[in-house]
């Protein structure tokens, strides 16, 4: 039995694929961790898999946060996993720079890139900041859907 696409114009959906990419930027930190400790890994390419979770980060970011209107995000059907999904892709973005954050002071070749880095965590803090007036979190009735 094959398996099946995941739905990614659901929430649900939109969610898991979330979900997938996190894992593979924790997979990214290890195999970091190990090649800057000195495991020869030589189907690793740290610039390579790293842009590629990025673009796939960025590629779900913008399509919900560009097709959707501000309030999508506080009063659609299902709009706290929507919610969820651009947090958690978004966490992930910053844990993938921060793992070039790092291990940059730990191996030569992420020493250029790590003030880059630290400049899209924080601009990816802002977003999460902004995501989170956008779902209007703060609103009392909100509170509840999003906190219990």
């Amino acid at each position: 039995m094959g398996s099946q696409p995941i739905p990614e114009n659901e929430p649900f959906g939109l969610l898991c694929i979330c979900l997938r990419i996190a894992i593979e930027a924790e997979l990214h930190d290890r195999m970091t961790a190990a090649v800057v400790a000195g495991a020869d890994l030589p189907s690793f390419n740290f610039c390579r898999d790293h842009e590629r979770i990025e673009t796939k980060i960025g590629t779900v970011v913008t399509k919900w946060l560009t097709s959707s209107s501000p309030s999508a995000l506080s009063s659609s059907p299902h709009c706290e996993l929507r919610v969820l999904a651009l947090l958690s892709a978004l966490g992930t973005r910053i844990q993938l720079f921060n793992t070039a954050i790092y291990h940059g002071g730990k191996s030569k070749f992420l020493n250029t890139i790590s003030s880059e880095c630290r400049e899209e965590s924080v601009s990816s803090a802002v977003d999460i900041s902004d995501l989170l007036c956008y779902a209007e979190v703060r609103r009392p009735d909100k509170v509840s859907d999003f906190f219990t």
